[in-house]
């Protein structure tokens, strides 16, 4: 499928994808679940005021997580999401 986008053609599919740094204590699920790379249902939500807002679902997401340090108990993880298709939702 081509889309058409200021003059240029784009093919494939576009995904959706986020990046960012945690910190979080090596006993918490929380740990666990991202180093087991647990998959899941995601709400993003980006407001500007009480009248403009934007949120996005995304049905499957996975992630891929690096552990860039462990201290007293406090891991740091650099984890990237990225949408995956889920076969209930088609999405």
């Amino acid at each position: 499928m081509a889309i058409r986008s200021r003059g240029a053609f784009e093919w494939g599919d576009r995904t959706f994808a986020v990046q960012f740094v945690v910190r979080v204590q090596a006993a918490r699920p929380e740990y666990a679940s991202l180093i087991a790379l647990t998959t899941g249902t995601a709400t993003f939500t980006m407001a500007r005021d009480a009248n403009n807002s934007f949120t996005m679902l995304i049905q499957k997401l996975g992630f891929n997580v690096v552990e860039l340090g462990n201290t007293d108990g406090i891991a740091t993880l650099q984890v990237t999401g990225v949408q995956l298709y889920d076969a209930t939702n088609a999405w």
